[in-house]
């Protein structure tokens, strides 16, 4: 894919997303208005840093499930952590979320050098996406020391 190809897929799926944030009327939704967003459609990748983004506090304060663009019941997992605050954080997942993390993460692993001959061990939420790795993934509590 040329640079140009990309930087047209990117800004067509930037402006997907937008409209889809814009749409579900939530916190990502207001904060878009607040810098004069209406709509995905003029945007650019040049605007991107403008663009209001999210963090943790916005998580805890919409916690359990306050932040979701989706009816709960399209998703099929919730990944929860305390991180290093002790204070949990749940990341629901649909079962497209999942099939696009397990091929970010296959992608990763095969430009590492994984192949379907080796494995890899993991101590992070990886372990549940496996499925497009080509190699074998063992969780780090059970991998040999």
């Amino acid at each position: 894919m040329s640079v140009d190809e990309r930087a047209g897929l990117q800004t067509l799926r930037l402006r997907g997303l937008v409209d889809r944030l814009l749409g579900a009327q939530g916190l990502q939704a207001a904060r878009l208005k607040e810098v004069g967003v209406e709509s995905g459609a003029p945007l650019t990748l040049a605007d991107l840093p403008r663009l209001p983004t999210l963090g943790k506090p916005d998580l805890w304060e919409a916690y359990p499930f306050g932040m979701l663009a989706v009816p709960l019941e399209d998703c099929v997992c919730v990944h929860g952590s305390s991180g290093t605050s002790g204070r949990p954080t749940l990341v629901p997942y649909t079962s497209n979320d999942l099939d696009l993390w397990s091929h970010v993460v296959a992608r990763g692993l095969a430009g590492a050098g994984a192949t379907a001959a080796r494995s890899s061990t993991t101590r992070t939420a990886t372990a549940c996406s496996p499925v497009a790795s080509a190699c074998t993934t063992v969780p780090g509590r059970w991998a040999p020391r």
